[in-house]
């Protein structure tokens, strides 16, 4: 891990316990949800992407699975969840 927990692909697979091309395929399925950085032949992601991605990897544990369709959904609401947070974090950061 790097600095404000910024990781490249493997080191985020790793922290996930998934491979690598479920990283790629789920980046793939939400790309919106997702904002790589490429930097020196790697990609990097954010805390967030890993919070997304275990979010993912747990509305696709369900039983019945759920489908991309509604994943994107919970994510919608999610990632709203994930800004508000954000902006919190700011503000006491702001005050101290």
């Amino acid at each position: 891990m790097r600095n404000n927990e910024i990781y490249i692909q493997t080191e985020l697979a790793n922290k996930c316990n998934v491979p690598e091309s479920t990283i790629r395929n789920r980046c793939h399925d939400f790309n919106k949800y997702f904002s790589p950085i490429k930097q020196n032949n790697n990609v990097l992601y954010t805390k967030y992407d890993y919070y997304k991605m275990v979010f993912i990897q747990g509305l696709r544990k369900t039983s019945p699975s759920l489908s991309t369709l509604e994943i994107s959904k919970k994510l919608d609401e999610f990632c709203e969840d994930l800004e508000t947070l954000e902006l919190i974090n700011k503000i006491i950061n702001k005050h101290k």
